[in-house]
């Protein structure tokens, strides 16, 4: 098997950041250093879909409800939960809704480039 290297326009993402000044919840932070808003937390919620239905029309993907809760949790669609800490990056493609998770240290320290 031979490994190869998958590039996409197409991502959206925002690092984990620690609990803000309000309390416990969780906040998404945007690459500039400010905190995201509820509202972008919302936008994340409506952009992650479910690609097992509908047959894989990507047009006709459902959104995969609450896929980040303030417990730093990402609900992967039919797959699972996976917990998020802080500096991790959460991205997902903007034509399928498919979430995908960097760690913070790969993040860190791989050469991932953010704009």
């Amino acid at each position: 098997m031979a490994l190869h290297t998958l590039t996409s326009a197409t991502l959206q993402a925002f690092r984990v950041s620690s609990p803000g000044p309000t309390g416990p919840i969780p906040w998404l932070a945007s690459f500039a250093g400010n905190e995201v808003i509820p509202a972008d937390v919302a936008s994340l919620n409506v952009a992650i879909k479910n690609d097992l239905i509908n047959g894989g029309t990507i047009a006709q993907l459902p959104i995969w409800g609450g896929a980040y809760s303030q417990s730093n949790l990402l609900s992967i669609p039919n797959r699972g939960v996976l917990k998020l800490y802080p500096g991790d990056v959460v991205a997902w493609d903007t034509q399928t809704g498919w979430p995908i998770l960097v760690s913070g240290l790969a993040a860190a320290n791989a050469g991932y480039t953010y704009t």
